[in-house]
């Protein structure tokens, strides 16, 4: 019996939301975009336009035929995405489209980026969605095909998948820095939190935020009330000036050296 919709897209959204950090997240993208759309390869690929620095993960990881290496492949690209039609949109981040959207076949064919990187890969038409995830980087969910066969549908399902696979990230970046902090040297903890201007008690409940306990679990940890944590971290938010727990955690980590 066929999957219905719904149900192809259920399980699309639970693959995203099972527990992932930054290195396993493309893996988990790239298996929920095949549930929706196929594709000849899947790619989840990361841009630093400052740098122009680009990583990704593909299924199949050896699609590239047409390069000695992955590596010769991202190399290959680092030097040509400045000119896809929707890497380079930054007004319509988070929507899915298609470059055949932007370029016919034969004006496609005459671009540096297809002579010399997707008419290796045997790519005639991408579905590309870009996602911000820094001021100044991106990740991209593309699925290309060796011909132009990308429908409405396929777009919309992508489209649909877009404020998941967003919030999968956020997730990824909180479990990475979760797994960071429990790595870190006590005294880099009590370090940070003597340059934040923070007390013993202070240090303490914030130290329990930023490890993901709530406000009650806190309390019982420390044996003080819940009315005392929250007091603690109204004063904590007014030593640091910041507006709450989410800002308050950050500051500490980026006091750590870590990336929120």
């Amino acid at each position: 019996m066929p999957i219905s919709e719904d149900s192809r897209f259920q399980k699309a959204i639970l693959e995203l939301y099972e527990s992932a950090n930054l290195t396993t997240i493309p893996a988990r993208i790239i298996t929920a975009v095949k549930m929706l759309i196929p594709g000849d390869v899947v790619a989840v690929t990361e841009i630093d336009y400052r740098t122009g620095a680009i990583k990704g993960s593909a299924d199949p990881e050896d699609y590239p035929t047409g390069f000695a290496t992955v590596e010769e492949s991202y190399e290959v690209l680092q030097k040509y995405f400045h000119q896809h039609p929707i890497v380079m949109d930054f007004h319509n981040t988070g929507i899915a489209r298609r470059i055949s959207d932007h370029w016919s076949a034969p004006e496609f064919h005459e671009k540096g980026i297809y002579c010399e990187f997707y008419r290796k890969l045997k790519v005639e038409d991408q579905v590309v969605v870009m996602m911000p995830t820094d001021p100044a980087c991106a990740a991209g969910v593309a699925v290309s095909r060796g011909k132009r066969s990308f429908r409405a549908v396929d777009v919309d399902r992508l489209n649909r998948l877009v404020p998941h696979v967003i919030q999968a990230y956020r997730n990824a970046k909180r479990i990475t820095m979760l797994e960071n902090w429990k790595t870190t040297p006590v005294l880099n903890i009590a370090a940070a939190m003597q340059e934040l201007g923070l007390s013993r008690r202070q240090s303490e409940v914030l130290e329990m935020i930023a490890a993901g306990y709530s406000n009650a679990e806190a309390a019982i940890l420390l044996g003080v009330s819940t009315l005392t944590v929250k007091k603690h971290l109204e004063n904590i938010y007014a030593i640091l000036n910041v507006g709450g727990r989410s800002a308050a955690v950050a500051l500490l980590f980026r006091k750590l050296g870590f990336q929120p």
